[in-house]
């Protein structure tokens, strides 16, 4: 089998822009910023996305806009807080005004994974969400949204270890994949100028003849390919169809690794950040069948993709999607924005993530330095 340069580190070869990267870990700024750093140096990406959290991590926007601050060519795609008040059909819409205010690149949604889904009760398409994405559709402002999981987390007996460790094994309390599927087809339906990227490729990867017809009916929508392995393991299966849709669609794919910042500072990177780069890399690039040691999977047809196929992976739809240079920051309305949502009560937030004594050292820190900027 075919040893491929991924596999030997030769990461110098080819710049990569990371659409796909979270902050979310409770860990000291300098050790995060110290991460992202170093991972950008080890793998060769030179830009990349945070995107936010704060319905895991109060503090995760702010992180994110300190790290934009401090490391050059990063980006921001901020996340929603839910608030009781978020009643109010206004309440998303105020809060993407807020962000792209305070210099964000984009908007994260992590809503459409179904636990969240459930839990926040919130249909994708419904109005409070809706005027949100209009506002981002006028303003030329992208979303990269988590939509659904695998199709065999809705039945313990097909669902993989890591689904059921991890308690994403949905039951009947939860919407159907179907469901939650068609409120985000309405999005793209509703809002055809909005700029959408559906996070591991919307998990349509054993079903490429939908996934066909719905990139070519909804022409600002693109597919990330963050991991997930299920999804190689099906381009795998279908190998010709899937090179074929590589091929027609790569001006519609975007490179991630979900890489967060848990990394501690001594760690080496290839053995606890490299996964995804790999698997990732190595799938699109080899020519020959490789054994991915890390999960002991053989994946028998690479991709083998061309380097203009590549390259548009790669680099140039995230420029396309997300900007040449990250947007300007406005460290003053950071500074109201802590203000305005770390001060609010516990009792009308509906997720409030309890902060770490980290979280708030974090905060108290990335206010200082923003307010003396």
């Amino acid at each position: 089998m075919e040893k491929s340069s991924v596999e030997q580190n030769n990461y110098d070869i080819t710049p990569i822009y990371d659409a796909h990267i979270h902050t979310y870990v409770s860990r000291p700024l300098d050790e995060t910023v110290w991460f992202i750093k170093n991972a950008m140096k080890h793998f060769n990406h030179k830009k990349i996305m945070y995107n936010a959290l704060p319905t895991y991590n109060i503090a995760d926007n702010w992180v994110a806009f300190y790290c934009k601050a401090n490391i050059p060519d990063t980006y921001v795609n901020a996340g929603f807080y839910h608030l009781k008040k978020c009643d109010d059909v206004n309440c998303f819409y105020n809060q993407v005004k807020a962000y792209y205010e305070m210099g964000c690149d984009g908007i994260k949604m992590i809503e459409g994974k179904p636990d969240s889904r459930k839990e926040l009760g919130l249909e994708l398409d419904c109005e409070a969400y809706c005027r949100a994405y209009k506002y981002m559709e006028d303003n030329g402002i992208p979303l990269l949204i988590h939509v659904n999981d695998p199709k065999p987390f809705w039945d313990i007996k097909s669902a993989s270890e890591i689904a059921i460790k991890n308690g994403w094994v949905y039951g009947d309390s939860f919407p159907s994949y179907e469901k939650i599927r068609s409120e985000a087809e309405n999005i793209a339906d509703k809002f055809p100028d909005l700029k959408i990227v559906f996070a591991h490729f919307f998990f349509v990867s054993d079903d490429l003849e939908y996934a066909d017809k719905f990139l070519s009916k909804h022409k600002n929508v693109c597919f990330d390919i963050t991991p997930g392995t299920e999804m190689f393991s099906e381009f795998d299966k279908n190998y010709k169809r899937s090179r074929e849709f590589f091929i027609k669609y790569s001006d519609r794919i975007l490179y991630g690794t979900d890489m967060e910042n848990s990394q501690k500072q001594g760690e080496m990177f290839e053995q606890s950040s490299s996964w995804a780069v790999n698997l990732v890399r190595s799938f699109l690039e080899r020519t020959k069948s490789f054994t991915y040691s890390c999960l002991n999977i053989t994946y028998n047809h690479p991709l083998a993709l061309g380097k203009a196929e590549l390259d548009n992976i790669y680099r140039n739809n995230f420029v396309r999607i997300f900007g040449e240079k990250p947007r300007a920051l406005d460290k003053d309305r950071i500074v109201s924005g802590i203000k305005e949502y770390m001060s609010v009560d516990d009792s009308k937030y509906f997720i409030k993530p309890e902060p770490t004594a980290v979280d708030v050292e974090n905060i108290i820190k990335l206010t200082e330095e923003f307010r003396n900027h």
